[in-house]
């Protein structure tokens, strides 16, 4: 083997380990986050992940800032939430979000 396939070899390695490393940091900064805001039920990532994106659609269309916490206080069971979801037209899923919630809430 010469030395520009050994070098090669090392680089895709290298690139290898810092994206497991990446998507490392990211899944435990969302999991610091879920226990942050008082979840104690089943960490779904996707689950969270789709109540989390509410709450910064919801801050987006009314440019409130303390929509960031209050959207999410208590793990999403607050009535900011709910507001959240009739707000941008959901009320047709609030059902299996306020679920997912009791879900993730524990």
């Amino acid at each position: 083997m010469n030395k520009s396939a050994i070098t090669k070899r090392i680089g895709i390695l290298l690139v290898s380990f810092l994206l497991f490393m990446a998507s490392f940091a990211i899944n435990g900064s969302e999991s610091r986050s879920f226990t942050i805001l008082g979840c104690l039920g089943d960490y779904d990532l996707s689950k969270f992940a789709q109540l989390d994106r509410i709450c910064d659609e919801c801050y987006i269309l009314y440019r409130e800032p303390e929509l960031n916490f209050s959207c999410r206080k208590d793990c999403f069971r607050n009535e900011v939430f709910g507001n959240c979801v009739d707000a941008l037209y959901l009320s047709h899923e609030k059902k299996k979000l306020l679920q997912f919630v009791d879900q993730i809430f524990g």
